[in-house]
């Protein structure tokens, strides 16, 4: 992989982070939350909210995305 996608933002009035699994899908801060693609791009577009997709230096999309301390618990905050 060229890169680790993540996308962080606002939603739900909560400032959020998820990074892009092998499967495709994305793993949010929130451990038991996956959402697809098509739900974030969704959701991005639903007033209030604001996501922005980056790719990230491989192997550092965790850590940007959802586990900025590297501990294990997934929060980006």
């Amino acid at each position: 992989m060229e890169c680790d996608l993540i996308v962080k933002g606002v939603w739900n009035m909560d400032a959020r982070g998820a990074v892009m699994r092998d499967d495709r899908n994305f793993q949010t801060d929130r451990s038991a939350e996956q959402l697809t693609r098509q739900q974030l791009i969704d959701l991005g577009r639903t007033s209030g909210h604001h996501l922005t997709f980056t790719c990230t230096p491989p192997n550092s999309g965790n850590c940007m995305g959802i586990d900025r301390d590297e501990d294990g618990v997934f929060r980006w905050r």
